[in-house]
């Protein structure tokens, strides 16, 4: 070979190696998983960060899940105190006594709920993640994922996933993810071993201990398991595996039958875990009726939906098919970035119309759709198998739709149902994002291609406008009510009367205190309990007669010597079209209210535009000891 064929030769070596383009995807390809866990990282700091101390409500329920884990540790005066028996509760005792025992160990603080709270939103997001790269792979993964993060987790108010009305409902949602996640990667792993088998009955049986409707969808999961399982995997036995499964449910049914022989049928079931009082009571204040609220979501559905995301997304669709027609017939390299640039009219729309709300197409959980999947799904189990797929499906949509009985008839998620809409939500991002472009563009991968970028940039761009607007509502709450036990940031309005009442209820002397009708972050405050098994004085818990009379009883038996109203509108407990405003002693509890002026005056009011404070102290300074006391059972 002559000197000039070497030089050519060597000089031929670069020109093999694959362009910069192809070495990029191929990096990205090797390097995808990594991006994606990392993009998640960011944004669940991120989000950790700027919206630090706004998620428990002042206010409303959170104090709840505070003040009994704190009474149960002894760290109030009184000393420790039994769940159900000596205080009402309506879910399961682990997180009460779980958090009682983190009080002991690290001190009553706030930050060890936001810290573990923080743990759980990321536990919650990795299953996501697991569970739709599963389903759809990874780019559509982390969109569903994305979604969790900034549409439900960090809501700042009281259906966030770090401190929502009660910690037994993230704590749920967690480990019935968990449960998913096992059974979905057990169905096509090939080495399984008897502990995959113990995680998931562990999972349920810890799902009981936690809440009532993530224990059913964890059992009626279980029982699927019990059938599915046996039956899929020939070389473990079904008796063993039966035995695996079923073996860790032993635990809530010790706990529960400890309570059980302490408390009693009755107060364990209707006054506590079921509470079915509190239905009943709902059932007559709350009287909504179920074809009210199906006629308003499809109303809702009508107006949001129909404003943006539809016509949005058959303009995505019709550009699709104008985008694989181009490059059919080769109409110049640049025909993508021109279907791009059309594709960002409803990006444009989104941002010069967001005040009309109609990009909040997340709001909506489409319960139809669960609904829809499962019926088709069982259906199409009647002619074959299901496949890999399609069993996750099924899984998802079963336990979906068991979670939204409990608020199928309210379609928003911005209420009590926000941690029910986990499954529905992953159903609904594969629809939109990977069913829906194979199924219209299954004839040309290149369309499909497109159709799934199209639908991930509205999914993109209604998230960007989500992310902006929860981050603007924790601007709004900017002021810190400071208290030994933590931070909490809220609106200057219930922050202002809040901080007023603390600072007047910690010159006045003695232990007994009665907060009406919610506010428990007082108690902890001051370090006073209250003589009431109740930590809720509102509507559906003593609006009916017995158990306002039963309040009644008891605090003639233990008087309260300082009692603070925080007034509160629960207009939300009543039927009425024109929301009247209705507070405690008037729309409801009027003998409550009578007794209190009887026997109490007003020393303080504090008002801050439609939210106001009062404290009372008895009228005579001897006024506890003018009832006998007796050593009284609550509830008698």
């Amino acid at each position: 070979m002559s000197e000039l064929d070497t030089v050519s030769a060597s000089a031929a070596v670069p020109a093999a190696r694959p362009p910069w383009r192809l070495r990029a995807q191929r990096w990205v390809r090797c390097y995808a998983n990594a991006i994606c866990w990392g993009l998640l990282t960011g944004t669940w700091l991120y989000l950790s960060i700027a919206t630090w101390a706004t998620w428990p409500n002042i206010d409303v329920d959170c104090g709840r899940d505070v003040y009994i884990p704190a009474r149960i540790a002894g760290l109030l005066p009184g000393g420790p105190i039994t769940l159900y028996r000596d205080v009402q509760y309506q879910f399961g005792p682990l997180l009460p006594y779980g958090y009682a025992l983190l009080f002991r160990l690290f001190g009553l603080h706030l930050d060890v709920i936001y810290l573990t709270g923080i743990l759980v939103v990321w536990g919650i997001v990795a299953c996501t993640y697991a569970i739709a790269a599963r389903l759809a792979g990874r780019p559509i993964a982390l969109l569903t994922a994305l979604t969790v993060l900034i549409v439900f987790a960090f809501r700042n108010g009281n259906f966030n996933y770090v401190f929502p009305y009660t910690l037994n409902a993230n704590y749920g949602l967690l480990f019935l993810a968990l449960l998913l996640w096992a059974l979905i990667r057990i169905l096509d792993h090939p080495h399984i071993q008897y502990r995959d088998f113990l995680w998931i009955g562990g999972c349920a049986a810890i799902s009981l201990l936690l809440k009532q409707e993530y224990g059913l969808a964890a059992m009626i999961l279980l029982a699927y398991a019990l059938w599915d399982l046996p039956r899929r995997r020939f070389e473990i036995k079904a008796r063993k595996i039966r035995a695996c499964l079923l073996a860790p449910l032993a635990l809530p049914a010790v706990i529960y039958g400890y309570f059980l022989a302490v408390t009693g049928w009755r107060r364990l079931v209707d006054e506590n875990l079921f509470a079915f009082y509190i239905v009943r009571n709902a059932r007559i204040f709350y009287g909504r009726l179920e074809t009210i609220h199906l006629w308003r979501a499809w109303f809702l559905w009508q107006w949001r939906l129909r404003q943006w995301f539809f016509p949005s997304l058959l303009w995505v669709l019709a550009l699709t098919a104008l985008w694989a027609g181009m490059e059919k017939y080769k109409k110049g390299k640049f025909s993508p970035y021109v279907i791009l640039i059309f594709l960002s009219y409803p990006v444009w729309r989104l941002d010069t119309h967001w005040e009309l709300v109609s990009w909040r197409f997340l709001d909506f959980y489409f319960w139809p759709l669960t609904a829809f999947i499962l019926v088709m799904l069982l259906a199409l189990r009647f002619r074959r198998l299901w496949n890999t797929r399609e069993t996750i499906l099924f899984l998802l949509s079963l336990s979906g739709l068991v979670l939204l009985s409990r608020a199928w008839g309210d379609p928003i998620t911005k209420g009590y149902n926000n941690p029910l809409l986990w499954p529905s939500m992953i159903l609904l991002c594969y629809v939109f994002m990977a069913w829906l472009p194979e199924f219209m563009f299954r004839w040309s991968p290149p369309a499909k291609r497109y159709a799934q970028i199209g639908i991930s940039l509205l999914f993109i761009a209604s998230l960007s406008l989500y992310l902006r607007s929860d981050l603007r509502a924790a601007g709004r709450r900017f002021f810190e009510v400071s208290s030994r036990i933590g931070l909490i940031r809220s609106d200057p309005s219930h922050g202002l009367i809040f901080q007023d009442i603390l600072q007047k209820l910690k010159t006045l002397p003695g232990n007994n205190l009665l907060v009406i009708p919610g506010d428990q972050f007082l108690y902890l405050d001051v370090n006073k309990v209250s003589p009431l098994p109740y930590t809720h004085l509102i509507v559906s818990y003593i609006g009916d007669a017995p158990h306002e009379l039963a309040a009644l009883r008891m605090l003639r038996r233990d008087p309260p010597g300082i009692i603070a109203l925080m007034e509160r509108n629960q207009a939300e407990y009543f039927h009425d079209p024109s929301q009247t405003p209705r507070y405690f002693g008037h729309a409801y509890a009027r003998r409550f209210r009578a007794w209190i002026h009887r026997h109490y005056r007003l020393v303080y009011k504090v008002r801050y535009v439609y939210h106001w404070g009062k404290i009372y102290i008895p009228q005579k300074p001897d006024f506890a000891r003018s009832y006998h006391r007796q050593a009284a059972q609550p509830w008698q």
